[in-house]
């Protein structure tokens, strides 16, 4: 099973993942923990992709929780992406279990996405927000073809901020941020009316920022989904949470 993690800085993606490593740890048949940033529960350290690739092929059902997998799997760099393309294909063989985050789908290559049985979507708050008497995150499951919520948890976040360093880098966003911008822009302009669908975004990137075809509907796939997401999340937060079984 492969699970994305969406959100912006700050918003609880690799404190989401933590949780959920630990969760899956303690409720399925997992040997080793396969990570690229330090966690309680890691096993295997990875710095690349070359490292995942070596382990993945080991005799072993693992956990590979993977923050910022743009770096290693960039929309852009679509031809720098063979390896991991292949992991990706090939994890359901290997007995592998992917969760990864990233800011954007967008960000990352489509076939990664294609492939995303499930998205995350992780609301992050203190306990001056809400009734409870520690910071919480609620996580809501969303199938990655209808965007439609099919899952939700909240869970106490203070006791995950000791599992991994928070001021680990895994990567630097300064090449993609032109393009974060755009998707930024179009989000926000979509959510007020501008943009009814997505050729009318696509148009509008090619015309006024000499956009490519490709990248332009990446985007606009992108903003789409997003607000689709959040309609989706609005609609059932109020339903109260599910238990987590996916």
């Amino acid at each position: 099973m492969i699970v994305g993690i969406l959100g912006n800085l700050g918003r609880g993606k690799t404190l989401s993942m933590t949780f959920l490593v630990g969760y899956f740890l303690d409720n399925s048949k997992i040997d080793y923990v396969v990570s690229n940033y330090e966690t309680d529960f890691t096993t295997h350290y990875v710095q690349n992709e070359k490292e995942l690739d070596n382990i993945s092929n080991q005799d072993f059902t693992a956990i590979y929780a993977l923050d910022e997998i743009w770096a290693w799997i960039n929309s852009r760099e679509a031809m720098e992406n063979f390896d991991m393309i292949e992991f990706v294909l090939n994890s359901r063989k290997r007995g592998a279990f992917i969760i990864y985050t990233t800011q954007k789908t967008s960000q990352v290559d489509p076939i990664l996405v294609e492939n995303t049985d499930y998205l995350v979507v992780p609301i992050h708050k203190e306990k001056i927000e809400n009734s409870y008497e520690y910071d919480t995150v609620t996580i809501y499951f969303l199938k990655n073809e209808s965007y439609e919520v099919v899952n939700s948890i909240t869970f106490n976040a203070e006791a995950f901020y000791g599992s991994y360093d928070t001021s680990e880098e895994v990567a630097g966003m300064s090449d993609s941020e032109k393009f974060e911008e755009l998707i930024e822009d179009m989000y926000e302009r979509t959510k007020g009316g501008e943009f009814e669908n997505k050729t009318e975004i696509k148009s509008y990137l090619q015309l006024h920022h000499d956009v490519s075809i490709n990248k332009s509907k990446a985007i606009a796939d992108d903003v789409f989904r997003r607000v689709k997401a959040e309609k989706s999340i609005e609609e059932n937060s109020d339903s109260g949470q599910k238990k987590l079984n996916i």
